[in-house]
């Protein structure tokens, strides 16, 4: 049942996505997604305000930790003590963003899930250690093709299991069940390397 019900949210989404959605349309199935983007009452617009989005926040505390503090967390843990606790707090982080009850939190978590950002560089360090020279290029765009993947497949897969578990159709309602996936997921690939 489950397994039907993702897949045809899924369908859904890439089907409103490819040819637009209906403003104003809601046949039951889809998330309400109008296809017109305009603003109603313009006083409720202030450009003198900056806007602040989410990638804003987290893209900068990532970007910090991989740019510069990588550079000395990662020589003073070692590369397998750093893919530890780098995947070992964005299990965590998956965690406490699934449980977060109120917006505050996830600002509060992203702090400390930014550290997470080390197990990446650690993980891809420890892999270009174990291929010989001939093969390093083969391997790092296999790395970035899984991302590709994963960056294109994560989303369809998240949003058709938030908007499951927040459904009449769902067995119990469980908003942060995309993210608890994701704690998972990152700890299934811990447990591998």
């Amino acid at each position: 049942r489950l397994g039907d019900e993702v897949r045809g949210a899924a369908l859904d989404g890439i089907d409103g996505a490819l040819h637009g959605a209906v403003a104003r349309h809601n046949d039951g199935d889809d998330a309400g997604v109008a296809g017109e983007r305009r603003v109603d009452h313009l006083l409720a617009v202030d450009a003198r305000q900056p806007q602040v989005r989410d990638d804003d926040v987290e893209g900068k505390s990532v970007e910090r930790v991989q740019g510069g503090l990588a550079r000395r967390i990662i020589p003073a843990l070692g590369e397998s003590r750093s893919l530890v606790v780098g995947f070992g707090i964005g299990t965590l982080a998956m965690i406490g963003y699934g449980s977060a009850s109120q917006g505050w939190m996830i600002y509060a978590i992203l702090v400390v899930a930014a550290f997470g950002a080390i197990g990446s560089p650690a993980a891809q360090g420890l892999i270009s250690r174990h291929v010989p020279a001939n093969e390093q290029g083969a391997v790092q765009g296999a790395l970035a093709s899984l991302g590709s993947v994963a960056g294109f497949v994560a989303p369809v897969i998240s949003t058709s299991m938030f908007a499951f578990f927040i459904s009449p159709r769902a067995p119990f309602v469980l908003p942060g069940a995309s993210f608890y996936l994701g704690a998972v997921l990152v700890l299934a690939a811990l447990l591998v390397a």
